[in-house]
């Protein structure tokens, strides 16, 4: 199910002519304080298998930007 979810997220990233790695890190830190999650490492497999970004698992993870 994450998968789409995050499908459609880069879809409509895509309509809007937004930049989906952009759009993550501020709408994560805007909801989510700039830096909560950033705690090392996650489930990345995990992650992966839902969609996520190489560059959105390393913001997650504290090691990008």
């Amino acid at each position: 199910m994450w998968k789409l979810v995050h499908a459609g997220f880069d879809i409509l990233c895509e309509q809007r002519d937004m930049e989906p790695d952009a759009t993550f890190r501020g709408l994560f830190e805007q909801y989510m304080g700039a830096s909560a999650g950033k705690k090392g490492r996650l489930h990345r497999s995990a992650r992966e298998a839902a969609g996520f970004s190489e560059n959105e698992l390393n913001y997650l993870e504290g090691t990008g930007e």
